[in-house]
């Protein structure tokens, strides 16, 4: 399974241009994804256990002494305070601070911010990835990321991969009607499952990630570097100094630039 992708696109094939061609559209070089309709089966009722129970059996007797109270259970422990994504001006290119975007996820039913993996003291570099369903590179890049992710993921690496289209090209996933949600919810769970994908996987309504692609083609790969390398004097302004920096923007699939990056960030 973990070179079902690559088995299946043409060599020297990274990208795909986003209006459809032969290479990229379904029909040749991508791995056609089919979704079932499932059932929701009846929840059994719960035993509420005997209703006639009698009041003197079920509730406690009041001797007129007051309880002892347990301050200890007034202020639960709510965890570190979450830090403060960090502030603009932000871009789209290499240099920039990536601004706090948030994408879908279908499996927890609610949108997820970078803020998040900002605040995961743990991850120092993110795969940002915008593919497409229909996309031959987009299937490699998402397959050839579980490798990745197996092997770095203890050492700081993590992915945030995205689709904004499934199969045929033009099909919009996540357009806010229910048979759009029920067939990106079907097609997004095809995906995880046949790429046996074990990093977050995303829905991007509307297409947030967009503006960072150079030119008419996917998938999308940006690279951020989410700890700053150094802290800087007032007045000194460099990459190097901020959290959430583009490391690397570009459009197609290449190894290289990843591992790079793994070596550059995570290493050094």
């Amino acid at each position: 399974m973990r070179r079902l992708a690559s088995r299946l696109i043409a060599p020297g094939l990274l990208s795909c241009l986003l209006a459809a061609t032969p290479a990229c559209d379904g029909s040749a070089g991508s791995t056609p994804l089919e979704t079932a309709d499932g059932q929701v089966s009846d929840t059994d009722q719960a035993d509420t256990g005997d209703q006639d129970a009698t009041p003197d059996a079920a509730q406690p007797q009041d001797d007129g002494k007051a309880e002892p109270q347990d301050d200890s259970a007034e202020t639960p422990d709510e965890g570190p305070i979450p830090l403060a994504y960090p502030e603009g001006p932000y871009g789209t290119k290499q240099g920039d601070t990536i601004a706090n975007l948030s994408f879908w996820d279908p499996w927890e039913g609610r949108m997820v911010e970078l803020a998040e993996f900002y605040n995961r003291p743990e991850v120092k570099m993110l795969v940002i990835v915008s593919g497409a369903g229909w996309c031959g590179p987009c299937q490699m890049e998402a397959e050839d990321l579980v490798g990745y992710h197996d092997l770095y993921a203890k050492d700081g690496f993590e992915v945030i991969y995205t689709l904004f289209e499934g199969q045929p090209p033009g099909k919009t996933l996540y357009t806010g009607d229910a048979e759009s949600t029920a067939y990106s919810d079907g097609f997004m769970q095809a995906w995880k499952d046949t790429f046996e994908v074990d990093y977050p996987l995303y829905g991007d309504p509307g297409h947030t990630l967009a503006p960072y692609f150079s030119q008419n083609a996917t998938p999308l790969t940006l690279i951020v570097r989410t700890k700053a390398k150094k802290e800087c004097p007032d007045g000194f302004d460099h990459p190097a100094c901020h959290d959430m920096v583009i490391d690397f923007v570009d459009v197609g699939y290449g190894q290289g630039p990843i591992k790079d990056s793994i070596l550059s960030i995570l290493y050094n």
